[in-house]
């Protein structure tokens, strides 16, 4: 049986995933976008995976990147997700419309998100239309206790109280 497209998005949206915005910098340029598939893959050392679509504008700054960031986004950061997932947007514009930090490395940070994941980027495996990066954690930061931002049937939900 062949699987059809449009069948294997109709299962895979209806797995709730949190919503994240990886960041990075490459030439004192930040690019980013967002991405909901992320996991962790080891306790020891700490290592984590993003996937990034191949045709996404920032995914050959990935490529050049030798750290990134994940940042958690907070339930009340849905139009932050929008920006940085629409394709059309330019990395200057995505970065023009939020408030940010700076990590030493360059990196920005998501002001007001739930916490993020530094890491230095230890490799990228072909993954079909997308790659798939590891990355082991070097630094990372919770902002207290507030709900995630998560994406479930492809719409944004907010846990119930």
């Amino acid at each position: 049986m062949s699987v059809k497209t449009e069948q294997f998005k109709d299962i895979m949206s209806k797995f709730a995933t949190g919503v994240t915005v990886v960041t990075t910098a490459v030439d004192g340029q930040h690019h980013g976008l967002t991405v909901s598939a992320f996991c962790s893959v080891s306790l020891s050392p700490p290592l984590i995976l993003v996937c990034i679509e191949k045709t996404a504008q920032a995914h050959e700054r990935m490529l050049q990147a030798e750290k990134f960031v994940v940042n958690f986004l907070a339930a009340d950061q849905k139009a932050i997700s929008e920006v940085f997932a629409d394709p059309r947007a330019t990395s200057s514009q995505r970065f023009q419309q939020i408030e940010m930090e700076t990590r030493e490395s360059d990196i920005p940070v998501i002001a007001g998100s739930l916490g993020f994941i530094e890491c230095r980027k230890q490799a990228a495996y072909d993954g079909g239309d997308h790659t798939i990066f590891t990355g082991e954690v070097i630094d990372l930061r919770l902002s207290g206790k507030r709900h995630p931002l998560l994406y479930y049937d492809r719409a944004y939900h907010h846990l119930a109280e």
